[in-house]
C-alpha cells in the first residue's frame, strides 16, 4: 500500500466520521473483497463470511472516529475489526456445528445450489490464495508460523507463545517484522504491477 492510498483511506474515515454514506461505499469498493477474503478463511463458510463482512462495515461507520492515523493505517484498522468479528463468529456457541450443517446444505445436491456463483467464488479465493501464498512465501517458517497461528487460526499472541513455546516477546517481535516485511513485499508487487 502507498502512502497515498494510506492517505486516501484516512480521508475516507474521516468522511464517514462525519457520516458520509458514498466515503463508506468508497471505502468498501476499494477493500470490501480483502475484508471479506480474510474473514472467509477464518469463519469457513460463505454466507457466514458475508454477514461478518457486512457486520465490520456496519462497525467502521460506527467507529470511525475511533480511527487513529498515528497509530497504524486505516487499513490495518479495518483489518483488525474483521478479524476480530470473525474470530468472534467462531467462537460463538454453536457456531462449528452450524457451519458443518451449512457445509452439507451447500453441497452438489443442494436444489439451491449456483455452481456458477459456486465456480467464481472458487476462482476468486484462488487468485486470493495465490497472492498471499505468494507474499508469505517471502517469510522464513517462524515469521510465516506466527502470521498463519495469528490471522487464519485467531489465536492471540499468547496463545501463540504457548502453541510453539517461545517466549511473548518473541512472538510480538516476529508478527511486527513480517508485517513489515509482507508490507514491503506488497507495496513492491503494486507497484511492479502497474
Amino acid at each position: 500500500m502507498t502512502d497515498s492510498d494510506a492517505a486516501a483511506d484516512a480521508v475516507l474515515l474521516a468522511l464517514i466520521r462525519d457520516r458520509d454514506e458514498a466515503a463508506l461505499g468508497m471505502l468498501y469498493d476499494r477493500h470490501g473483497r480483502l475484508l471479506y477474503s480474510l474473514i472467509r478463511r477464518i469463519v469457513g463458510d460463505v454466507t457466514d463470511a458475508e454477514e461478518v463482512t457486512q457486520d465490520a462495515f456496519v462497525r467502521i461507520w460506527d467507529q470511525a472516529a475511533t480511527f487513529d492515523r498515528s497509530r497504524g493505517t486505516a487499513l490495518g484498522w479495518m483489518v483488525a475489526i474483521a478479524r476480530r468479528l470473525a474470530i468472534d463468529k467462531t467462537r460463538s456457541r454453536g457456531y462449528s456445528a452450524r457451519s458443518k450443517e451449512v457445509e452439507l446444505k451447500n453441497g452438489h445436491d443442494n436444489p439451491g445450489h449456483n455452481p456458477s456463483a459456486h465456480q467464481e467464488d472458487a476462482l476468486i479465493d484462488k487468485e486470493q490464495r495465490q497472492t498471499v501464498g505468494h507474499a508469505l512465501s517471502v517469510l522464513d517458517q517462524p515469521h510465516r508460523d506466527v502470521i498463519d497461528l495469528a490471522y487464519f487460526e485467531g489465536l492471540s499472541h499468547s496463545g501463540i507463545a504457548e502453541r510453539l513455546q517461545i517466549p511473548l516477546g518473541t512472538v510480538k517481535t516476529r508478527i511486527r517484522n513480517a508485517m513489515s516485511a509482507l508490507r514491503d513485499h506488497m507495496t513492491g508487487h503494486r507497484e511492479s504491477d502497474s
